[in-house]
């Protein structure tokens, strides 16, 4: 078996499900794993996530030069955050100093692991051994209860309000019919309803019995070259609950309805909100998707990616 360390800067959602889910699973089939926030001692696999620090950079090349596997994981675009997203500042300050560390750690690296094929194609000039590992799912997230009435539900951040925007005069329409639950959408950012509800943000491994509280998920995303490259998890989320999905375009290759306008999602709102059967079937398939995408069924995806042995 093989030693890794999987180091995050911080621990969140991205470290979430991009170094604690593989790394639990890789535990489960006997890897030894280590998790850091910091610089730690090099194991023969080292995997850092959004490295950006200064440092990061003759680190990485350090490691690589001993002869051991250091490999960059990133989950978004960061050379398209949009001005008005909160990690944009962090991102470009100092005429995009983190940017050009982050640069400077995938050339360095051993190899890099992304989420999607147009992240990929990002990132190829800069390291030609790039491996797409979509998002995968850990035990327990299991199916919605039935509901007496309907709630539409979409959870997420401040870094999503242009995405919620989109899509304001439908959850208010929404709102004349059924419930609307929006979890982390704390602000003046969000459409007002009286049957609009702000739920607290939560943390990721907490989201599975908030999400069993919806009857129909939604998944808005605006069409940009960041959002191009992101992964289907928003989707894959619900669907592990057994939820039907209403989406944008984004999400084509989901099972997942899709909308590209104000009548489209009011078309599926009112299609899923009236009739309870459509929303059980619905939500099976989406459900028979999900469990294609169980992270213990595709342990061997990453210790390919990864250089790990058994």
């Amino acid at each position: 078996m093989s030693d890794i360390t999987l180091v995050m800067e911080q621990d969140t959602g991205s470290a979430w499900y991009r170094l604690r889910v593989p790394g639990e699973a890789l535990e489960a089939v006997g890897h030894n794993v280590t998790y850091a926030t910091d610089v730690v001692p090099v194991a023969p696999t080292t995997v850092f996530l959004r490295p950006a620090r200064a440092e990061a950079v003759g680190f990485i090349a350090d490691i690589v030069k001993r002869g051991r596997v250091a490999i960059v994981e990133l989950d978004d675009d960061m050379w398209s955050i949009a001005r008005h997203n909160p990690a944009y500042g962090y991102w470009n300050a100092n005429g995009g100093e983190m940017l050009r560390n982050l640069e400077g750690s995938i050339r360095a690296a051993s190899g890099v692991t992304v989420t999607t094929d147009a992240l990929a194609a990002t990132i190829r000039p800069m390291n030609a051994n790039v491996v797409v590992l979509p998002n995968m799912l850990p035990p327990g997230w299991a199916p919605a209860p039935e509901h007496e009435s309907v709630t539409i539900g979409w959870g997420g951040s401040s870094t999503h309000r242009a995405d919620v925007a989109l899509v304001a005069d439908a959850l208010v329409y929404a709102s004349r019919s059924a419930d609307v639950a929006l979890i982390g959408a704390m602000g003046d950012w969000t459409p007002y309803s009286p049957r609009i509800a702000h739920w607290a943000p939560v943390t990721i491994p907490e989201m599975p019995a908030l999400l069993s509280g919806f009857d129909i998920g939604i998944a808005p995303l605006v069409d940009s070259r960041f959002n191009r490259a992101k992964s289907d998890l928003k989707v894959l989320e619900y669907a592990a609950c057994s939820i039907p999905v209403i989406a944008s375009p984004r999400y084509r290759d989901t099972p997942a309805r899709i909308a590209s306008n104000y009548k489209e999602w009011c078309r599926h709102i009112d299609a899923l909100v009236s009739s309870p059967e459509l929303r059980k079937v619905e939500g099976a398939r989406m459900k028979a998707w999900a469990d294609t995408r169980v992270m213990a069924d595709h342990v061997g995806r990453w210790e390919a990616a990864w250089s790990l042995t058994r």
